[in-house]
């Protein structure tokens, strides 16, 4: 998105430096657009962050989920390891 954003200013003859100097003065940083600013980039880019985060928790968690599973194959009135799941899978959003 930065490279994106880089060359959109660069084709209406600005840096980004410069962009950013353009904060103090509204009249001209509106005539100048830029992916940053824009209110469906940034909401795309917090939905494409959720994500990231979902796989990065999945990474890490999916050992977790396999141990737990697992557990209540062997004891399936084990309470503990199904709360535990439980808990792991909702946070995951897998429930």
């Amino acid at each position: 998105m930065r490279k994106s954003n880089t060359t959109l200013l660069k084709k209406q003859g600005y840096s980004v430096k410069k962009y950013k100097t353009l904060s103090f003065s509204p009249e001209k940083k509106e005539n100048v657009k830029s992916f940053e600013d824009d209110p469906e980039v940034i909401d795309l880019m917090s939905g494409f962050n959720r994500w990231v985060k979902l796989f990065n928790a999945l990474e890490v968690k999916y050992g977790n989920i396999i141990f737990y599973q697992k557990r209540l194959i062997n004891d399936t009135d084990n309470v503990e390891s199904r709360k535990k799941l439980d808990e792991l899978l909702i946070q995951l959003n897998l429930m």
